[in-house]
């Protein structure tokens, strides 16, 4: 059981890590920047955070926390998703933020 409890450190530091490398890379961008399409077709900096808040939330459940939002609600942001097929629906880069601070960090 204790390389289980181990295992489970490991990962909650690495939960941890990739919050602060997230943080660092989105510091100072702005909302219209993160609409940005570069070439006009790769994923936007919206929706890359929104997905990583997206697949961050199962696995914050099995961590015991709880999910900082609706899943169903941001499916948008789901693997496979075309983000140019959404952009009318991403929010508000800095409520994006926002969620993610919810997060364990």
């Amino acid at each position: 059981m204790e390389t289980q409890s181990n295992d489970i450190e490991i990962i909650k530091n690495q939960v941890t890590s990739n919050y602060f490398v997230i943080t660092m890379n989105i510091d100072g961008i702005t909302h219209e920047e993160s609409m940005i399409f570069p070439n006009g077709e790769a994923n936007c900096m919206n929706w890359i955070l929104g997905h990583l808040i997206y697949i961050r939330n199962p696995l914050l459940n099995i961590l015991g926390e709880e999910s900082v939002w609706d899943s169903e609600k941001f499916s948008f942001y789901n693997r496979g998703e075309i983000a140019l097929d959404h952009q009318d629906k991403l929010i508000s880069f800095e409520d994006l933020k926002s969620y993610l601070k919810q997060s364990p960090g």
